[in-house]
């Protein structure tokens, strides 16, 4: 493959790599966003459930208290007292867990999320600089075929005798063409 076809290749496959550099990046961005959409979710599902188990404890306190009063006892000494003390701590604790996973699952969330973005936009920078090589690469190319052009007519392009061509001043002594 010649010098020029080859910068020229090369070039293209460059600016493929840009794009690719660029898709990688807008997916990292898309999929933290996703991810924050899902922790969000995860804590409003959370208030619905604590909200849900709340409405259950004051009716299970509300079941005992009537149970007590039906059965003549008083509600604010002895057992009853105890019953309803229990049943609201151990309702207290139980809130306080179901908040704690909630906080705890969307925190993962987020936290793979970050790490997933992290990675996903090295992986675009990583591209970008493997663009920005083969850039390199492309130019090294097209400077190999333009320093040899007149050398080899198998490389492609040639100039036709007589022509004005611009000197080039590595390789071509001053006052020659």
């Amino acid at each position: 493959m010649g010098a020029l076809t080859n910068a020229v290749l090369l070039t293209l496959q460059a600016g493929s790599m840009i794009s690719q550099s660029r898709a990688q990046a807008q997916a990292a961005r898309e999929n933290r966003r996703f991810a924050e959409m899902a922790a969000t979710d995860v804590e409003a599902r959370g208030r619905q459930e604590v909200s849900a188990f709340e409405r259950q404890l004051s009716q299970l306190q509300g079941s005992q208290r009537v149970a007590g009063a039906a059965q003549g006892l008083d509600l604010t000494q002895g057992t009853m007292a105890q019953i309803a003390s229990q049943t609201q701590a151990i309702g207290a604790e139980d809130v306080r867990r179901l908040q704690e996973n909630v906080r705890r699952e969307a925190w993962g969330i987020r936290t793979q999320a970050n790490i997933n973005y992290r990675a996903g936009m090295a992986q675009a920078q990583s591209t970008g600089l493997e663009a920005a090589g083969t850039l390199l690469r492309a130019g090294r190319s097209g400077w190999d075929w333009y320093t040899n052009r007149n050398r080899n007519p198998s490389l492609g392009l040639t100039i036709p005798s007589g022509a004005t061509v611009m000197r080039d001043p590595l390789n071509t002594p001053a006052g020659s063409v």
